[in-house]
């Protein structure tokens, strides 16, 4: 092996990285002793790597080097935990620094990688609940503005029956508007007149058709307007107070207000 054969075959850079055979390691190792030139071009070389390394490095976050440590010391044993220093002006062993380097990089960027993908799917999952949360409202406003809509053409229909219930002595404050439309079959109550009742509480509305009281439906406390069952040949819409839920039959002693049609 001649010196410039070492220089013009990049050999001192192989040797640095470690992809020297055994044979080639030792015989370029036996002509760096003896050649000076040789020897300062190796450590340029070192020293050029080194810098490059540096340049290039990327400082991680704090986690990163608790976390590494970490694992490490979970991996190796206490003696393990010395590292030898070169002795007798032996040259640095670089390809095992380099490889030791390259496998914390390799390590680190896992790491950082994994903490990024991982922001990233919370990211993705928090932008789609607040998709499907807008959706919902976007939905829920559709239904309230068809609702709207409904009971807008409801109460404006010429050919709806406005009926003003007032209540009796039972609740005297109680005021109640239904809009029965015979051709539409259909019945509306505007209950904002009617006071709020406890929890455990409703609204009932009964249409009497020959003595018998048919459910229209409840109307739960606090609502402001709400479609009920049409009952066809009806002769007087009443009122009462139920259990929360609504009843089978209506309980005549709450009857609050009623009026024939």
């Amino acid at each position: 092996m001649k010196k410039n054969e070492v220089i013009e075959q990049g050999l001192i850079e192989q040797y640095v990285l470690g992809e020297l055979s055994d044979p080639q390691r030792g015989e370029l190792e036996s002509l760096l002793n003896q050649d000076h030139d040789l020897s300062e071009y190796l450590e340029q070389v070192e020293q050029g790597l080194e810098k490059l390394a540096m340049e290039n490095a990327i400082a991680p976050p704090a986690i990163v080097k608790t976390n590494l440590l970490s694992e490490v010391s979970k991996s190796i044993s206490e003696e393990e935990k010395i590292i030898q220093l070169p002795q007798n002006g032996k040259s640095f062993n670089w390809p095992a620094a380099i490889a030791a380097s390259i496998s914390v990089i390799l390590m680190v960027s896992t790491f950082l990688f994994y903490n990024n993908w991982k922001e990233s799917q919370i990211e993705v999952l928090s932008l789609q609940n607040d998709l499907n949360r807008a959706q919902l409202n976007l939905l829920q406003a559709n239904v309230n503005a068809q609702k709207i809509d409904k009971w807008y053409q409801a109460v404006n229909d010429p050919n709806a029956n406005k009926l003003l219930l007032k209540g009796n002595q039972l609740s005297p404050q109680s005021v109640a508007v239904t809009y029965i439309n015979h051709d539409e079959q259909s019945v509306f109550v505007n209950a904002k007149g009617l006071p709020k009742l406890a929890d455990d509480q409703t609204y009932q509305m009964w249409a009497d058709v020959e003595g018998v009281m048919v459910n229209m439906g409840v109307i739960p406390s606090g609502t402001d307007m709400i479609a009920l069952k049409y009952i066809d040949h009806a002769e007087s819409v009443n009122l009462t107070i139920e259990p929360e839920g609504g009843s089978d039959h209506p309980t005549v002693e709450k009857l609050i207000a009623n009026i024939y049609l």
